[in-house]
């Protein structure tokens, strides 16, 4: 699977640019193909192993807890039944793609679910490493993937490379072997191919950048924060960008650079007029609007 993670930059020929997808993207992109994954009407039926993985078992195994009242998970109506606007919603997703499920799932399912709760465990701590972000989350919830990244030697990077990643990649070999299928039938046991191309760009991208971060400061407690590899920056400044444009959705140079001005000289104004006092500055925004007089 040819998947280019990073470029020479040309600027400083001894540095790399890095593509990564960001883990609430993957988080989300898996959970909508564990979703669409069922035995009857679904776009697909994942199976690896010889056991199939669908959003059937987990909907079974929540219905028997609501209806023994015995309240095991922690999911509810919206966590199962999913609508367009949710299954946007991380932090559902979070839930469901669990430890916590996943544990329940080895201790009270049947060995049909065994790879499923298999699955969801790997998953979940693929996400929390690449979602460190302070020092002491992995204390309180006694999460160790969440300890921040402070040695280039850290056991995670290899686990992310020769176990999680390599899960994958057998998946999909698993399947583009299976003999008397159609090319449409070997797609629906996997994942798309676009979440596992994500997956291998973001885990070779976050290794390979972690550990130039940790091998170049001189500082002897340095420390990777992995959640700060996000797009939230990038996409809050288009979004912005296509605030002020309205209507204009192909923007040029000129029309991009004045929009970037108008942003800055905002920005700067904002800071002087931030509220003080018994309030929150975050939400609020300056009444300032700029004009290009050009």
């Amino acid at each position: 699977m040819g998947v280019v993670h990073k470029k020479l930059n040309v600027y400083s020929p001894d540095r790399y640019i890095y593509f990564m997808s960001d883990a609430p993207h993957l988080l989300k992109t898996f959970w909508n193909n564990l979703f669409s994954s069922r035995a009857h009407g679904g776009q697909r039926l994942l199976k690896i192993n010889g056991s199939y993985i669908t959003w059937d078992q987990i909907k079974q195994f929540w219905e028997k807890d609501v209806s023994g009242q015995l309240y095991m998970t922690k999911l509810t109506y919206d966590h199962i039944n999913l609508t367009p606007q949710s299954k946007m919603k991380v932090k559902l997703a979070a839930q469901v793609v669990s430890e916590s499920l996943a544990t329940l799932l080895q201790k009270f399912g049947d060995d049909t679910v065994q790879e499923t709760a298999k699955l969801l465990l790997f998953f979940d701590k693929f996400f929390d490493g690449l979602n460190v972000r302070c020092h002491q989350e992995a204390k309180q919830k006694r999460k160790p993937f969440l300890e921040p990244y402070t040695s280039v030697n850290d056991t995670r990077f290899e686990w992310m490379e020769k176990v999680f990643l390599k899960y994958f990649i057998d998946w999909y070999n698993e399947a583009q072997a299976t003999p008397q299928l159609t090319a449409t039938e070997k797609k629906k046991m996997f994942i798309s191919l676009q979440t596992f191309k994500g997956l291998i760009m973001a885990v070779r991208s976050v290794i390979e950048a972690a550990k130039y971060l940790l091998q170049h400061v001189v500082d002897r407690k340095a420390y990777v924060y992995t959640n700060k590899f996000c797009q939230d920056p990038i996409e809050e400044l288009f979004g912005r960008h296509r605030a002020i444009g309205r209507r204009a959705e192909n923007m040029n140079l000129h029309m991009f650079g004045t929009q970037e001005r108008s942003l800055h000289i905002q920005g700067q104004l904002q800071k002087e007029l931030k509220p003080r006092g018994n309030v929150s500055g975050k939400r609020m925004r300056a009444p300032v609007k700029v004009y290009d007089t050009e």
